[in-house]
């Protein structure tokens, strides 16, 4: 019986979980602002928090305070690290974050992202989206 109980507890939590996390992603599509990102470094490599063979690290400011985070990329066939390095870094790009907590955020770096977000993507940022998504 205690065993039953701890898998309804369980469903119960996760399904908790899954809802609060999705009730959070809209609120922040609804509700965003908007800063200049910049990208300030490139760590290579995979990890359990960036799967990708490469993470762009990037900060951003809002309200006096400097906020950092990464996303996780792919090289593409042609493309190398080297390469990555010379289109990106120093490069300044869009970033939403979220109005009641600044440091949740995307980069609108791909084109799919900002489309997720309901962003109008610049046309002046196409040729990184190209490099990323391997275009």
């Amino acid at each position: 019986m205690k065993k039953r109980y701890n898998i309804i507890f369980m469903v119960c939590f996760v399904s908790a979980w899954i809802i609060y996390g999705l009730i959070q992603q809209k609120q922040f599509r609804n509700d965003y602002k908007e800063a200049v990102g910049t990208i300030t470094d490139i760590r290579i490599g995979r990890t359990k928090v960036s799967p990708g063979d490469f993470t762009l690290l990037y900060e951003y400011t809002v309200g006096g305070k400097k906020y950092t985070d990464g996303i996780s990329c792919n090289l593409c066939e042609n493309l190398t690290i080297s390469t990555v390095k010379n289109l990106f870094l120093g490069k300044s790009f869009p970033v939403l974050f979220s109005r009641k907590k600044p440091s949740w955020n995307n980069i609108m770096i791909k084109k799919d992202m900002a489309i997720n977000m309901n962003y109008t993507y610049p046309d002046s940022l196409l040729r990184f989206d190209s490099v990323l998504t391997c275009k």
